[in-house]
């Protein structure tokens, strides 16, 4: 059975963050290869005159980073091992929730419109996350059966483990992070950095960040959502 390793992350995904979009992707690879993509981004990392443990985050996009951000992007797009799939949504403010649970409830469906188009029977698979995200790992864990027995894995092998992990020791999640805080940045209509507005257009050269991609699309795979105002009525 080949092993996937899925890395995910998200952007303005709390109830009440003054953000009316909702950000959540994940990058995933074979586990074979995880160890020579790190190693490409450590190097491009060098290259620019960072150390490898230099922690790869969109806030920390600046003109004085502009080039190992931009050449992070064509990395992605260029090693066909590495493929990203990601929810936008748009509208956030207009979900009519009664509270935090209720809230929490549609952001696990979200997370299931993420993942169950990545997660296929025939293969298992580790999911990383952000340790700094106390409720991550409680709700993508609910998430592992709902998944597994819409595949029919009953046994629940496709989805080996779901592990919490310090995001400043792990390039693929570092890489998550950026990619995602791009695509949240342009989706909420935010100028104000110039640095930031350099690499979305950059990103925005290399595919589409404004709509859905195509369903078989998987290098990079889009999905733009726009909630029903009246959902959990």
């Amino acid at each position: 059975m080949i092993q996937m390793n899925v890395y995910f992350d998200e952007s303005c995904h709390l109830l009440k963050d003054n953000s009316d979009v909702l950000g959540i992707g994940c990058l995933y690879c074979q586990s074979e290869f995880r160890k020579e993509i790190m190693y490409n981004i450590r190097a491009i990392k060098r290259k620019y005159g960072f150390k490898r443990d230099h922690e790869i985050k969109w806030t920390r996009v600046s003109m004085n980073k502009i080039g190992l951000y931009k050449e992070l992007i064509d990395y992605f797009f260029q090693e066909p091992k590495l493929h990203f799939r990601g929810i936008i949504t748009l509208n956030k403010n207009q979900l009519v929730v009664s509270g935090e649970d209720e809230y929490r409830q549609w952001y696990d469906k979200m997370n299931y419109y993420l993942f169950n188009k990545i997660i296929n029977r025939g293969y298992s698979y580790r999911i990383f996350l952000d340790k700094r995200d106390t409720k991550g790992k409680e709700n993508l864990g609910k998430l592992r059966e709902v998944i597994c027995n819409s595949k029919y894995d009953f046994s629940m092998d496709t989805i080996t483990s779901i592990e919490d992990i310090n995001s400043n020791n792990n390039d693929l999640i570092q890489l998550t992070d950026l990619i995602i805080g791009a695509l949240t940045y342009y989706h909420r209509g935010l100028t104000s950095s110039p640095a930031k507005m350099e690499i979305i257009k950059h990103l925005s050269l290399k595919t589409n960040v404004s709509e859905t991609s195509n369903w078989n699309e998987t290098k990079f795979n889009l999905l733009i959502w726009s909630p029903n105002i009246n959902y959990g009525k």
